[in-house]
């Protein structure tokens, strides 16, 4: 069988391929909002837990009778400081940057020039913006993905290091 004679300039319609396009925005779409939840939620833990390390190393340094030995100390800093790292990867792991969106011009175009294009035409055109959004949308996702990877890391650090600290104080009780 030969092929179909499509005169140049005229697209077929392809409604496989559009709504393959369509799926795959929507699935980027859904990770940036599973990363963003997880970077969230990375700020909140590790940002509270750092709180409270301050507080018991402030109190640590205000009592003449020290609470907890003070060989800890370091481990605490240490802990402290790795938690207060995986909450900015968290907040970094939130920002948008990056993501291609078809702007107000381009909407305007279709409304103007393009709208009486034919349904082939269309789909090609509106695939094709997917497409670019789709690229930027996985591009920005796997930098977050990076960056929320980096801070469960220093958050399972910051978990080591105050794990002397906290066999000291029962210890010490």
């Amino acid at each position: 069988m030969s092929e179909p004679n499509i005169s140049v300039g005229a697209v077929p319609d392809n409604p496989t391929y559009a709504g393959f396009f369509e799926v795959e925005l929507k699935s980027e779409v859904e990770r940036k909002s599973k990363i963003d939840g997880r970077g969230a939620s990375l700020v909140t833990s590790s940002g509270a837990i750092h709180a409270v390390l301050v507080g018991l190393g402030s109190i640590n340094q205000g009592s003449a009778r020290s609470a907890i030995p003070h060989w800890t100390m370091p481990f605490l800093m240490l802990a402290i400081l790795t938690f207060l790292a995986a909450a900015v990867a968290g907040v970094v792991a939130q920002l948008n940057r990056g993501y291609e969106a078809t702007g107000t011009a381009g909407l305007k175009s279709l409304l103007n020039e393009r709208w009486r294009d034919s349904s082939g035409e269309s789909m090609h055109h509106v695939s094709t913006d997917r497409y670019r959004a789709i690229e930027s949308l996985q591009s920005s996702n796997d930098r977050k993905a990076i960056a929320l990877r980096w801070g469960y890391g220093f958050q399972l650090a910051a978990i080591a290091f105050l794990g002397p600290v906290a066999f000291a104080i029962v210890a010490i009780k």
